[in-house]
């Protein structure tokens, strides 16, 4: 998709002596066209451009999830943002971006904040096999129920208790999360 974009845009300069319109914004918020001046050594796709910085020596590696704007990110899209943050060196700086620059790059800085508090143990999920789950075997139900009518009337739910565990973890979940999402709106301004 990116190749092609600079194919268009390389055709589009060829029709109007090698310039393209660009919209620009002013400080004051007003919208200007105006033509450029592009050839075929100064539109680049990113991944040229992160090609060219890794030949110049630097460390940096790119990766593209296409995500659709203004919809939910599917599963295997989390899956992948998930898989290259946690197998990045811990205090490698991540950067994301999108077109907007609100939804989808929101999404992944959440991630990757969750992700970096999770790697140095500060993400405050317990450490068990059973979070998110309310028995950890659905196959033994009968056997967490209380096993007499005391039990019950003194309100020994089992189910209930296992619900209130997960909606505790689920509670902390929401607070990092929020958390999380103000913490990079506050150091991406700094």
């Amino acid at each position: 998709m990116e190749t092609r974009l600079r194919e268009d845009i390389l055709m589009e300069a060829a029709r109007y002596g090698n310039k393209i319109l660009v919209t620009d914004e002013l400080p004051d918020g007003e919208m200007v066209d105006q033509w450029v001046r592009v050839s075929c050594n100064s539109v680049k796709t990113p991944l040229e451009v992160y090609e060219e910085l890794q030949l110049d020596g630097y460390p940096v590696d790119y990766e593209r999830v296409p995500i659709t704007d203004e919809k939910s990110p599917e599963e295997l899209d989390f899956d992948i943002l998930v898989n290259k943050i946690s197998q990045a060196d811990i205090s490698t700086d991540v950067i994301l971006n999108c077109q907007m620059g609100r939804g989808r790059t929101t999404t992944g800085m959440v991630i990757a904040t969750l992700v970096y508090l999770n790697r140095i143990g500060a993400s405050g999920f317990p450490r068990t096999n059973s979070i998110g789950r309310v028995f950890s075997s659905g196959s033994n139900i009968t056997n967490n129920l209380p096993n007499s009518e005391e039990a019950i009337r003194r309100g020994e739910y089992t189910v209930i208790r296992s619900l209130i565990r997960v909606l505790e973890v689920f509670n902390t979940a929401t607070c990092l999360v929020d958390s999380s999402t103000i913490s990079w709106v506050f150091f991406s301004y700094k």
